[in-house]
């Protein structure tokens, strides 16, 4: 949703590439320090009201982007110069970007998961209440996840709309794009660091499949995808018990009965 803020309607081609560069060096910390300055605030909400929460916030944001369109382009969005090169050289240099952004978050996940701040998320995840009798600052540690997640984002984000060359507020400001970042977490396994690597995949092949088979109910049914995760696989499928599941059961050995005189 960032990248057209740094991005003019016209640039000379020479100029187009460096400042996507600049988009995806800069965007980051603007987003990590907008991210902190709610997360201080929206980080205090629990379950159902953090949810509700998060919703409503989307739901500002999308109507003050709507509305600010000297800033924003409006309702028409904003038009991002193509990146010089061609399409081919392009679609490489998104690629690469894209990659280097998924190891730089898996990196940052087993950074976090062996530190003290992973300690505490995970005292948190476990008990929160428990976690903040212990002596756990849980809204700092919250705000902190809050906001490294965000600086991921914002690279994304850069990236995503210089790779498509258009963004608007309505897509910025998804609500089911909100819904599949934390469907995917669940669907790999929340709290694992390799989880959110197989959820994403999972669901992506998923989402995939079903726009290709279903494409009169596929809002449904990858609504349905969504949703049944959270009831039937709560922990995802880095806690399923694949041994135990695939473990043949022995034999029933028929009893004999014996006859007494």
């Amino acid at each position: 949703m960032s990248a057209p803020l740094l991005s003019p309607h016209r640039r000379a081609p020479h100029g187009v590439f460096a400042a996507a560069v600049l988009a995806m060096l800069l965007l980051p910390l603007v987003v990590a320090a907008f991210a902190f300055c709610i997360g201080v605030a929206i980080t205090r909400m629990k379950g159902h009201h953090f949810a509700v929460g998060s919703i409503t916030l989307i739901e500002v944001l999308r109507q003050v982007a709507s509305l600010w369109s000297g800033l924003t382009g409006g309702g028409d969005g904003l038009n991002i110069p193509i990146l010089p090169g061609g399409p081919v050289f392009a679609g490489r240099v998104f690629f690469y970007a894209m990659l280097g952004v998924a190891l730089l978050v898996w990196v940052a996940a087993v950074a976090v998961d062996r530190s003290r701040l992973g300690f505490g998320l995970r005292c948190i995840g476990q008990n929160e209440d428990a976690a903040d009798m212990v002596g756990v600052d849980v809204n700092r540690y919250k705000t902190a996840a809050f906001t490294l997640s965000a600086v991921f984002c914002g690279m994304v984000g850069a990236i995503y709309a210089s790779w498509v060359s258009y963004i608007s507020p309505t897509d910025a400001f998804s609500v089911l794009l909100t819904l599949k970042v934390p469907a995917m977490a669940m669907l790999g396994g929340l709290g694992t660091v390799y989880g959110p690597v197989i959820g994403a995949t999972a669901f992506v092949l998923m989402e995939k499949t079903i726009w290709a088979h279903f494409l009169d109910y596929n809002q449904a049914i990858l609504g349905l995808v969504i949703v049944l995760p959270i009831f039937f696989l709560p922990g995802g499928f880095l806690h399923i018990d694949y041994r135990r599941l695939w473990r043949r059961k022995p034999a029933a050995v028929p009893r004999m009965e014996v006859s007494r005189p």
